[in-house]
C-alpha cells in the first residue's frame, strides 16, 4: 500500500467514461490515490460496488441523482414539453 494513501484527503474529479471497463480502468489506476471511485454516466445505478484490497470504494455508475419528482435533473414539464415538441426548450 502506498505511504500517502492513509493521509488522503476527498478528491472529486469527473471523468466521461462510457463504459464499465473504462471506468474499471480508473479504479485500477487510482486505487492508492483515491477513497472512492464512482461513475455517473448511465443514469442507471450498477451492482457492482465493491470495498478494494486498499480499503477504497468503487461503483460503476452510482445512477441518476436529482428530485425525486423531476426528470433527468430538471424540471418534468420541461423535459416532456421537450420530447412532445422536439423543440429545444430551456432548463
Amino acid at each position: 500500500m502506498k505511504e500517502n494513501f492513509k493521509d488522503n484527503k476527498e478528491y472529486n474529479n469527473r471523468y466521461s467514461c462510457r463504459s464499465n471497463f473504462e471506468k474499471n480502468s480508473l479504479r485500477k489506476i487510482f486505487r492508492w490515490e483515491v477513497s472512492l471511485v464512482y461513475g455517473t454516466h448511465t443514469h442507471v445505478q450498477t451492482a457492482d460496488e465493491r470495498i478494494l484490497a486498499n480499503g477504497s470504494g468503487y461503483i460503476s455508475d452510482v445512477g441518476m441523482t436529482g428530485s425525486q419528482n423531476g426528470v433527468i435533473g430538471t424540471n418534468a414539464e420541461t423535459i416532456i414539453k421537450k420530447f412532445l415538441t422536439s423543440l429545444p426548450q430551456k432548463v
